[in-house]
Parts: C-alpha cells; structure tokens; sequence
C-alpha cells in the first residue's frame, strides 16, 4: 500500500491569509469582538494530486457598510493568493463559487456576510 502525504489544512492557511484584515477564527467565538472573519473548510474534491477542498468565509462587522468592505477586502485578498504560501500552504488556485452575500445573524447589532471559495492546494 502507497503511504500518501496529507492535505495541507486550508484553514491555518487562510487564518493566516486573512488575519490581516480582521482577527480570524476556525471557530466563531462565544463573545463576538468586531469585525471578525469566520473560515471553514467544507466539502472539496481531489484528483490525488490536487486538493480542491470549499471554504466558506463569514465576516462578522457591526455595520453593513463594515461588512461589505471587509468581504470584499477577504475576496480580494483570496484571489490573489495563487502563488503565496500563507501558513507554509502553497495555494495553487482560488475562485469564488458564492460571491459575499449578507446572512441575517440574531444579533441586530451584528452584520455578517457569507462566501464560499474552492482552493486548490498539493500535499
């Protein structure tokens, strides 16, 4: 049996990448201090050779305005990652599959905008 290097984990890579921004999180924090950006690795695919895992990144501001900006800053950002190595990840791709979109949150003093990029990274 072939013993295979694991994946990189896409989440320490995009704390890094993003942290700049705002304070980001793989866990969203019981006390919420803003602005913040929420990543989490969902569903993605591989052809062994490339792992092409879904993130979604949640950006949590105390104004719509705040918000947006800060979504936009984290695309941004995330598209112009091919080629870096943030956390010692080498990020082959990225694109937008849902571009920001505001969610409701339950807090009317809290904004959040929601995204989901698919990376391409190799072991």
């Amino acid at each position: 049996m072939i013993e295979l290097a694991s994946w990189p984990d896409v989440e320490a890579a995009l704390i890094a990448l993003l942290d700049p921004i705002a304070t980001t999180y793989e866990t969203t924090p019981a006390q919420l201090t803003l602005p913040l950006i929420h990543v989490q690795a969902a569903a993605g695919i591989d052809d062994y050779i490339t792992d092409q895992p879904r993130v979604e990144v949640t950006v949590y501001a105390s104004t719509r305005a705040q918000a947006r900006t800060l979504a936009e800053q984290a695309r941004q950002t995330i598209l112009a990652a091919p080629g870096t190595a943030p956390g010692g990840v080498l990020i082959d791709s990225a694109v937008t599959e849902v571009s920001p979109t505001r969610i409701p949150y339950d807090d009317p003093d809290v904004r959040r905008f929601r995204a989901v990029y698919r990376l391409g990274v190799r072991r």
